[in-house]
């Protein structure tokens, strides 16, 4: 079967899902990515302000330090803080695969702007589990280290990363 085309209407970008972060290993979860349709960042102004330049028609690709890819998917919804992400109509507080831990849960520092966490809607076009990741251990590319950035074509480390993708994700990018 050919690779699944994939349109890009406007960016496509490199996202660190957040999953793995020393010291809270715990906040967020792949399986709550993709059961509820969401991505999020927070906790420090630089997390949460990176994730809000994500836009509508963005597709990303879900990264999970230290373990590889697991997602594509389209931005539908711009970032908002976590206490207004609604799936189904609900609150993601209390549903399963939520760490509701005051201090360690993606609710800790809720009604803080700076500090609190931020959720982008995301329908996913293909996802793997997470021990199913893609890895690109040994392969030298360079991976970004914050949460999310513009994949370009033309750039060496980009175009490599792109076309691994492609090729993991049995994908096109057009």
């Amino acid at each position: 079967m050919p690779p699944i085309p994939i349109q890009v209407p406007n960016r496509l970008m490199f996202l660190n899902t957040g999953v793995f972060i020393y010291g809270y290993p715990n906040r967020r979860t792949w399986e709550s990515n993709v059961a509820y349709g969401f991505v999020s960042a927070g906790q420090n102004p630089n997390s949460s302000k990176s994730l809000k330049k994500l836009r509508p028609g963005d597709i990303v690709c879900a990264y999970i330090s230290r373990e590889g890819f697991v997602g594509i998917g389209t931005i539908i919804d711009p970032a908002v803080p976590i206490g207004d992400f609604l799936y189904d109509g609900n609150n993601l507080a209390g549903l399963m695969h939520i760490n509701m831990d005051p201090d360690d849960g993606l609710f800790a520092n809720e009604g803080e702007p700076e500090f609190q966490e931020y959720a982008v809607r995301i329908r996913w076009i293909k996802t793997y589990p997470r021990n199913e990741a893609k890895s690109l251990q040994g392969l030298g590319f360079h991976i970004y280290p914050g949460v999310c950035c513009e994949l370009r074509r033309g750039r060496q480390n980009d175009d490599n990363i792109i076309n691994f993708i492609q090729i993991s994700f049995d994908v096109t990018f057009l």
